[in-house]
């Protein structure tokens, strides 16, 4: 297939503005210039500012007694107009401490216009409109920013673009450049098939394009120079609607009264060998908005089905079969979706936001409603950001999430042990130097119980320069993962979502102890641990830049993390971690210290084999 790309930088635009008769200045203080594609930075009286809490329900459908302070309305920003037109709010991306937010023109099939616009959201209680970009002739959907350039995808006019309508039918992904985070008009343009572009993300060298009711699909769009923006693969399916990353998973959504997930494993792209997993639920209109959304370090993918409602569903057994539901009687369509740690956002149309209980999605926490309709939800670390349509963007500013485990057990560790570690394990020393015998093939590096116990972890210590999440896994002594894929099969569980400290602003204190499980393990159990690098983000867990397992064979370059040791002084089964993957880092392996106990009472450990277990 030929493929089509031009670059644009200040390319003039002049039958456009003819055709829609669009006046110098529009009645937002948009200054637009005689251009097709150009910046601007006058937001006169487009953000009102709030400070109101969100109406709080009991968890039981009831509107509580009092509001829910935990979110605060802080803002209400009104859509650009273009032509004459206001432009729908479409989709928001976050990066740091800035919100890019896509806008549409939302009238006839032959109109199109759009823009992208940043808002500073470093001080979340008041977010500020910095800069914005716009198109006169493209339908912007949605985006993704990452390494100083913003992803778009859309739909433009074929009468402006050229396009060979054999090739698409006017959907496009644009390459913008940032400069400071903020949108030049230094854009790069490719067309893709269907009509219009409904998602993107990138990664590595490659953007993955979701476009389409009609003759649309997935297509890797190449960011390599030697085909840039060329499309390097397809897969082609109506109803194509949303793609994300995370973890080793690419996951796309289609919709239709036959709804599947795509799943493409190994971060390889490959239509002949991904899963297509059928949902039992289907989702209406057609025409409508639907977003997926998946919380990866949890497998579980949560779909919003429009007038079928929220759906999760659980990817580690990749069933169809919804694991939790969530619709309410209004008229509203469930049009977006978004999590952190604690909860669900659901976009509901003319009902507004809906805030649920991520453990039980039917527990409605609190509902945001407004004059207009949700149709986008993006949670960040302390805001959430709901697009509705020509009435623009609506902000909530809500408590930093720190990633503390709920409930944590409140102990107090051994009194020498923190300090004899940092003698045992000075900073910056190499303890492959100065401990050859905890990395030792015969050194035992994993628990096993020698009879059923329940099973403990205490928080000690973080120095670490990234925020990561740590979990364990468990098998039969004698029945061990024997391949990468075993291993990615085990199931895994989530202790610490941020093992980051309080001071470090994390939400962990020194003590702070948390039970493997619901109940006791059995005898000859094996219990390994895994943590995941970078993996808190945003104030939720994301895939990271790579995995630790306590089995070094299979880590990158097969190298040991961590160590397993009992502290002599204190009798205590210590596990640490380096979090920087060898050969890198400074090999101190004090990067996280933890204690796994047989019980909560400060005892020494009686139910552990702790044959081969190095002492200190």
């Amino acid at each position: 297939m030929k493929k089509y790309l031009i670059q644009i930088l200040t390319v003039l635009f002049i039958s456009v503005l003819i055709t829609f008769g669009c006046t110098p200045e529009d009645d937002n203080g948009l200054n637009q210039t005689e251009k097709r594609i150009d910046t601007y930075d006058e937001f006169s009286g487009r953000i009102t500012y709030h400070n109101e809490p969100v109406e709080a329900y009991d968890g039981s459908g009831k509107k509580a007694s009092n509001n829910m302070t935990e979110f605060i309305y802080v803002a209400n920003v009104t859509s650009p107009t273009i032509h004459g037109k206001r432009l729908s709010a479409t989709g928001i991306s976050i990066d740091g401490n800035k919100a890019y937010v896509s806008y549409h023109w939302n009238e006839g099939e032959a109109d199109f216009a759009g823009a992208v616009e940043v808002i500073d959201i470093a001080d979340p209680s008041q977010p500020v409109l910095i800069q914005g970009v716009y198109f006169t002739d493209t339908d912007l959907n949605e985006l993704y920013v990452e390494n100083n350039e913003l992803y778009v995808v859309g739909g433009r006019s074929l009468s402006s673009s050229g396009y060979d309508p054999a090739v698409t039918s006017g959907g496009v992904v644009e390459v913008i450049e940032l400069s400071g985070g903020l949108p030049t008009t230094n854009v790069q343009e490719a067309s893709i098939p269907s009509y219009s572009g409904n998602s993107v993300f990138r990664d590595g060298d490659n953007l993955y394009c979701v476009s389409g009711n009609t003759g649309g699909g997935v297509f890797e769009v190449s960011l390599s120079p030697s085909n840039y923006l060329q499309v390097t693969e397809s897969d082609y399916y109506n109803n194509s609607k949303f793609g994300v990353m995370g973890g080793s998973y690419y996951t796309f959504l289609e919709t239709g009264s036959s709804p599947n997930l795509h799943i493409h494993n190994g971060n390889n792209f490959d239509p002949a060998s991904k899963t297509v997993v059928p949902l039992a639920s289907p989702t209406a209109p057609d025409d409508g908005k639907k977003v997926l959304s998946v919380d990866y370090p949890n497998q579980v993918a949560y779909v919003s089905s429009g007038s079928y409602g929220l759906h999760s569903y659980d990817l580690f057994t990749q069933s169809g079969t919804p694991v939790e539901s969530f619709n309410t009687q209004g008229n509203g369509l469930l049009n977006g979706v978004d999590y952190d740690h604690n909860y669900v956002y659901a976009a509901k149309g003319s009902e507004g936001l809906y805030i649920l209980d991520k453990d039980t999605l039917s527990k409605i926490m609190a509902n945001f409603s407004f004059d207009g309709s949700a149709n986008f939800v993006k949670s960040s670390v302390e805001n959430v950001f709901i697009a509705h349509g020509k009435g623009g963007l609506r902000i909530l500013a809500k408590e930093k999430e720190t990633g503390a485990p709920d409930d944590p057990i409140e102990t107090e560790p051994c009194s020498t042990l923190l300090g004899n570690i940092a003698d045992l394990f000075p900073e910056r020393e190499n303890a492959m130097n100065n401990h050859p015998n905890l990395f030792a093939g015969g050194s035992t590096k994993n628990v096993v119980l020698d009879q059923s116990s329940e099973v403990y972890v205490q928080f000690v210590w973080e120095g670490a320069g990234k925020t990561n999440t740590f979990g364990y896994f468990t098998y039969p002594k004698n029945n061990p993962p024997t391949s990468m894929q075993d291993i990615q099969n085990l199931q895994k569980h989530v202790v610490f979502p941020n093992v980051t400290k309080t001071s470090d602003g994390g939400g962990l204190n020194q003590g702070d102890m948390v039970q493997l499980g619901n109940g006791a393990f059995p005898a000859n159990t094996l219990i390994g641990f895994y943590l995941v690098v970078d993996g808190w983000s945003g104030g939720k867990m994301v895939s990271g830049s790579t995995t630790i397992y306590s089995l070094p064979q299979f880590n990158d370059n097969t190298t040991q993390q961590h160590l397993l040791f009992v502290e002599n002084s204190c009798d205590d089964l210590t596990l640490t971690f380096e979090d920087l993957l060898l050969p890198h880092g400074d090999k101190d392996f004090n990067d996280i210290i933890l204690v796994v106990k047989d019980n909560d009472q400060g005892l020494v450990n009686t139910k552990f084999d702790l044959t081969g277990v190095v002492h200190k």
